[in-house]
């Protein structure tokens, strides 16, 4: 990450998506026919993100543009770790967003 990012306020998205949603009854990316996740992408990018990281575990599904996929190796350890590895991919930001997948009426 350039000084110059850091310096203009690059701000990252962190969308955390790797549970398995076990009370749910599936993962959470997975829901509505997988319609929550461009949904929340939508409103991280549309809200201002300059980074939007989709931080995914139990489902390994392909994510919208201008989303990019990170993979939480130990998402079973709770979001926790997932927002780790949020974290870790979004080194450099000056600020960070996060949101989870399962809120899908949360918009820019």
């Amino acid at each position: 990450m350039s000084e110059a990012l850091l310096r203009d306020g690059h701000t990252a998205g962190i969308l955390l998506a790797a549970g398995a949603g076990t009370r749910f009854g599936m993962p959470k990316v997975l829901a509505e026919r997988g319609e929550w996740l461009p949904a929340a992408v939508r409103a991280l990018s549309d809200g201002g993100c300059d980074d939007v990281v989709v931080v995914l575990g139990a489902a390994v599904v392909d994510v919208p543009a201008p989303a990019r996929a990170v993979i939480a190796p130990d998402w079973q350890r709770g979001p926790g770790a997932s927002l780790r590895a949020g974290l870790a991919a979004a080194a450099g930001a000056g600020h960070a967003v996060v949101l989870t997948v399962d809120t899908p009426d949360v918009g820019a």
